[in-house]
């Protein structure tokens, strides 16, 4: 279906607001979906108004509609109305889909930058080897005197590789870029196996752990709030992340919690930094989980917010490291030779 993330994020809010002003349910859902800009989007509204006419609870009529509303969106609704809690579960889920959709913003403007560089590298690099080098390789070859510099030969290779099997390597390089992107994005091992890698991206690793601790603790909390047990609380959090290692940690957790087990010693080490862990112990022993969740939501969003606003000075260094070390590379299979010619005179 042609629904923008936007159009949910606003669907929500309105929503969220009407319920604080009093108005019934099947209005509000009517009016949105009268407003509603996109044409699916629209159907579904409806078909949801008219399920809630018919009787149905809000989170069933939503539940039919899974390639709009999510699964996680359907069980905080439900959670809300179970709880009496409708409006504050609407507000949390607005400011859940806005927070994501900034973060994501956001991390893709301080990694705008460093592909750009990146991507300027590779592409003069691709342009010197097909038609600079090839230019320098009869003046580079005449050095007869003596041996060419390694660095030198591995130029002159290279040159020569570009050269006749050019018109086969880029295009090769790209299906091979898009085949591996089908598979980690299209298959559940693919994406496991992604969604692993990036969490241990440097630099870039450490934010999305922040981001999914936030979303965790949020999740969890809310639902918590919203008198829902912890154990059904952990596997609505771990089926509604997007995050396959998050999501195996979260479900993994609810068989020690219905056996009557703490939640805090059986947190993935891997995953859970020790605070967080300690907080949620002091937390258990307290009766105090959900303003703790809620402290930990606040404090990693912070640490995450600040390495987000720093990833380009982090990522600064290695891009002049990168592009010197490409720079020295050539000037030293062009120059070596030449040093090596003037010392034998």
């Amino acid at each position: 279906m042609a629904i923008s993330e936007q159009d949910k994020i606003t669907f929500t809010r309105n929503l969220s607001v009407m319920a604080k002003s009093g108005i019934p349910l099947l209005e509000a859902v009517l009016s949105e979906g009268k407003q509603a800009r996109s044409a699916d989007f629209k159907r579904a509204l409806f078909a949801v108004a008219e399920d809630i006419r018919r009787g149905e609870r809000f989170s069933a009529a939503l539940a039919k509609h899974p390639g709009v509303f999510g699964y996680f969106y359907v069980h905080v609704i439900e959670a809300g109305e179970r709880s009496g809690s409708l409006e504050q579960n609407l507000i949390y889920l607005f400011e859940q889909m806005s927070a994501a959709r900034e973060f994501r913003k956001e991390l893709t403007g301080a990694l705008l930058y460093p592909a750009f560089i990146l991507s300027a590298v590779v592409v003069v690099g691709s342009l010197m080897a097909y038609f600079v080098l090839p230019q320098l390789t009869g003046f580079l070859s005449s050095f007869e005197g003596a041996e060419l510099p390694f660095v030198t030969r591995m130029v002159l290779a290279f040159s020569d590789v570009t050269q006749h099997y050019g018109p086969l390597i880029f295009p090769g390089l790209f299906a091979a870029c898009a085949l591996l992107y089908g598979i980690l994005a299209q298959t559940r091992p693919g994406r496991d196996v992604s969604d692993a890698m990036r969490l241990h991206l440097p630099i870039i690793g450490g934010i999305l752990q922040r981001a999914y601790l936030v979303q965790f603790s949020k999740m969890l909390a809310t639902l918590l709030k919203s008198g829902i047990p912890m154990h059904e609380s952990l596997a609505i959090v771990g089926n509604g992340l997007d995050n396959a290692v998050f999501k195996k940690s979260a479900l993994a957790l609810v068989p020690h919690i219905l056996a009557g087990q703490p939640l805090s010693p059986f947190l993935d080490r891997s995953l859970f930094p020790p605070l967080y862990i300690q907080m949620m112990e002091v937390g258990e022993k307290s009766a105090r989980i959900e303003q703790n969740l809620d402290y930990l939501a606040e404090f990693y969003r912070k640490e995450m917010e600040y390495r987000l606003k720093n990833i380009l000075t982090s990522l600064e260094p290695l891009l002049l490291i990168l592009v010197g070390a490409v720079v020295l590379f050539l000037a030293l299979a062009l120059f070596m030779p030449l040093y090596q010619t003037i010392g034998t005179l």
